[in-house]
């Protein structure tokens, strides 16, 4: 069990972000290990052979179960860091570090061919797992990041609602049945035995779909202490419709139904009409009708528009499944 120790200074500094090289890295593992990943099975089987990929050294540094260098997936510094900003860092790791994580990694490993070209030079070894990183990036997550993010987006406005109505140890508790908060402790399930005091540095929550459905935790200095968690919605991003009931698409029509059935947390323009696949503009009129009819309501998240169904349209679908 890792056991994380925090004070009220904490309160303040824990923030969300989302990191799409760690989603990256996650879906390597997915497509080396899939078993364990059955609601992510659509996705791993559209995808190419893992051989083509060309992993190399990186195959090594991603092991099935244990310790992943930190180095490979820093925690985000920003809120949601370009991809290329982030690997920046990797290439920017000091050997020394490099290489003690990669030596952890290793573990009785450490002598085999491939591992030991990584351990004799960290700074090369950084970068070029980072240009692997970054072929791994192209291939398999810059078509889907928009999808992506707005799965890691909606998670993180819910659980700021939760923070907001509730507080954080009902959002901590609220994360994964493996998180478990007990007076000034978090305790997250975990086959290895670690504690660390937060010291007033908070807790960095970054919400995942490839790491689906485990917790990931880090609590080695000099990182920022973080806890990965599944994002709400990730078993169901790669279903390609979204049901709804048939008497409600023939009252409204199909596509106003779909979009109805998909506000259950506020939602931009564009995310609805990636989801619901349609054009911008035909997702902004069917948002409009529905908002004249009383069945969603809007405001304003800075820059961005967000609709979300109202207690009205709450009850038609409700209405809708029961008949």
């Amino acid at each position: 069990m890792v056991t994380l120790e925090f004070g009220p200074a904490d309160l303040l500094h824990c923030r969300f972000a989302i990191s799409p090289l760690w989603e990256t890295a996650a879906a390597v593992r997915c497509l080396l290990y899939p078993h364990a990943r059955t609601a992510l099975l659509p996705w791993i089987r559209a995808q190419p052979p893992v051989s083509s990929l060309q992993l190399g050294a990186l195959r090594a540094m991603l092991p099935e179960y244990g310790y992943v260098p930190d180095f490979l997936t820093p925690p985000p510094a920003r809120r949601c860091p370009a991809i290329d900003d982030e690997l920046h860092r990797v290439r920017a790791t000091p050997p020394s570090r490099a290489h003690a994580e990669m030596r952890r990694t290793a573990g009785p490993r450490a002598s085999a061919p491939t591992i030991r070209g990584l351990l004799n030079d960290p700074a090369q070894a950084a970068s070029e797992l980072a240009d692997t990183l970054h072929r791994c990036w192209d291939t398999l997550l810059r078509p889907h990041w928009p999808r992506v993010r707005d799965v890691l987006e909606g998670d993180i406005a819910y659980q700021s609602r939760r923070l907001t109505d509730s507080g954080i140890q009902a959002l901590l508790a609220g994360l994964h049945p493996g998180v478990h908060c007990a007076g000034q402790c978090i305790h997250i399930d975990s086959p290895s035995r670690e504690r660390r005091d937060l010291a007033g540095h908070g807790l960095l929550l970054m919400p995942s779909v490839f790491n689906w459905p485990a917790l990931s935790v880090y609590t080695d200095r000099p990182w920022q202490p973080t806890l990965i968690y599944p994002a709400r919605g990730a078993a169901a991003l790669w279903l390609s419709t979204h049901p709804h009931p048939a008497a409600l698409a023939e009252l409204i029509g199909r596509t106003r139904a779909t979009i109805l059935d998909l506000l259950t947390e506020p939602t931009s323009t564009a995310r609805v009409a990636r989801t619901a696949g349609v054009s911008s503009p035909t997702a902004s009129a069917h948002l409009h009708t529905l908002l004249a009819t009383g069945l969603i309501t809007r405001n304003r998240v800075g820059r961005e528009v967000r609709y979300r169904r109202t207690i009205l349209g709450e009850a038609l679908l409700a209405n809708q499944q029961l008949t």
